[in-house]
């Protein structure tokens, strides 16, 4: 399961990583290439984020040549757990990565409409895809100091799957403050989901539906959390997106 400890080693450090070739050698390195660029020496992507034994692993950001970025979870230097990449186009893919490959996910175009899904690897037609638009805004609510110790009141994006116009599956938030959670929805609800402030700090974590702190303390249960008691969103269309009213 991509949300236990034992999956994500604690970092020995934050840093920035090259993936490049050096005499024809492709690993990571610390130094970026500065000299002339050829087939045996180049750069061909830069990591942000968790290190672990001088490979990403934990949360950070690969971005490539072209433009695409990749941000979420990497293991061992390739993607592999719950993350988004946004491409040039500005479409995406949100979901599940398995060693390097998208493996349960959706992939949306620039306006957030759906263009397929995948499923356990395997690219599934839009045929089958509902709702076609799955953005919504809304703000967190103060409920007790729990509440405004982890979730100050700070508009959000969420992008993901929706099931009854609420999130259920694979999807992302995206607070105003740039911090993220990332993982399953169900039924509105994080489920088993990772929080990482904006500068990549993992905070706090859902695991079937129970709430943990990062030192893995347990803050509320799934059956007594108030932290899902979340108002009934009511949505209105603005410039093709679901805006809270």
């Amino acid at each position: 399961m991509y949300f236990e400890e034992d999956y994500l080693p604690k970092p020995d450090r934050r840093g920035v990583l090259y993936i490049g070739i050096r005499s024809g050698e492709t690993r990571w390195y610390e130094e970026k290439w500065e000299g002339l660029e050829t087939e045996d020496n180049k750069d061909i992507g830069k990591y942000e984020g968790d290190i672990v034994d001088g490979f990403p692993t934990g949360y950070g950001t690969l971005t490539l040549p072209d433009g695409s970025k990749y941000v979420g979870i990497l293991r061992s230097g390739n993607m592999d757990g719950q993350g988004t990449t946004t491409f040039p186009n500005e479409s995406r893919i949100v979901g599940e990565y398995n060693y390097g490959k998208i493996w349960n996910g959706t992939q949306y175009d620039k306006d957030g409409n759906i263009e397929q899904k995948f499923v356990n690897g395997k690219e599934i037609g839009i045929e089958i895809q509902k709702p076609n638009k799955d953005i919504y805004d809304y703000s967190t609510k103060d409920v007790d100091s729990i509440i405004k110790k982890y979730f100050p009141t700070k508009k959000s994006k969420y992008q993901g799957d929706l099931e009854n116009g609420v999130p259920h599956g694979k999807g992302e938030f995206t607070w105003s403050d740039g911090s993220k959670e990332i993982g399953e929805y169900k039924d509105g609800n994080e489920w088993n989901t990772r929080y990482y402030d904006k500068d990549g700090n993992f905070t706090y974590k859902y695991v079937n539906g129970t709430f943990y702190n990062k030192e893995g303390t347990i803050i509320l249960k799934s059956e007594n959390n108030r932290l899902h008691q979340r108002p009934k969103i009511e949505k209105k269309v603005v410039n093709g997106e679901w805006i809270k009213q």
